[in-house]
């Protein structure tokens, strides 16, 4: 069991590094510039709270290619923009919900997509009723 010490927190030392992260979570990919206009801050704001998100494997950057499947594809002039985005594979979230008939379980990525998901009827409501055969929560178990 891990105690409190081995507990990783985001690197959102700032209120405005969590404001960024939160603001990249719900609207994101962005551009820097983006991010700043959506967050009310500077872009030397952003780029100060985004670097220790991007170190510590929360955030990444990429190409912004600007080829969405309407979107013809022209030349641009000038640097290419960077888009900002979660790394939804940073980590990992279970969600459990007992009801009076049921067990629902959830694992879900930082981005909250849910990866797989289950449900386990409960045999009855008294604590002393047989419960069902456990089950696997994934194909190689």
């Amino acid at each position: 069991m891990s105690s409190p010490a081995d507990t990783e927190t985001l690197p959102a030392a700032t209120p405005a590094a969590a404001h960024i992260f939160t603001t990249v979570l719900s609207h994101g990919p962005l551009t820097r510039l983006e991010v700043a206009r959506r967050a009310g801050l500077s872009a030397a704001a952003v780029t100060k709270a985004v670097r220790p998100l991007i170190e510590s494997g929360y955030l990444v950057e990429e190409a912004d290619t600007g080829a969405g499947a309407d979107t013809e594809v022209r030349p641009a002039l000038g640097r290419p923009a960077t888009l900002v985005r979660v790394d939804g594979g940073r980590a990992l979230f279970i969600g459990v919900k007992l009801t009076g008939d049921e067990i629902i379980g959830v694992l879900t990525d930082l981005c909250c997509r849910i990866l797989l998901a289950r449900r386990v009827p409960l045999a009855g409501r008294d604590p002393g009723a047989s419960s069902p055969r456990p089950r696997t929560w994934c194909g190689n178990c």
